[in-house]
């Protein structure tokens, strides 16, 4: 478990520190359960990948193929 020191806004340290006091939990426990939440809530609205590698600046009806690639590969530029 590592050790790490956060600045927090005030309603997130009052959200934390209600956490703690309901579920008697540390500080620390109440801040990671928290962040856990919030992780999990952030991956069911992720969109669905079927690539294991990051698809960065897709847009909506262009598709990269092999084929498109070879193409503008044998394009003089």
């Amino acid at each position: 478990m590592g050790r790490i020191t956060v600045m927090l806004d005030d309603a997130a340290t009052v959200a934390a520190r209600e956490l703690a006091q309901r579920e008697q939990l540390t500080l620390g426990g109440a801040v990671s359960t928290l962040v856990r939440r919030g992780a999990r809530i952030s991956d069911e609205y992720r969109e669905p990948t079927t690539s294991e590698f990051s698809q960065l600046g897709r847009r909506p009806g262009h598709r990269l193929t092999s084929e498109n690639v070879h193409a503008l590969m044998d394009e003089d530029i």
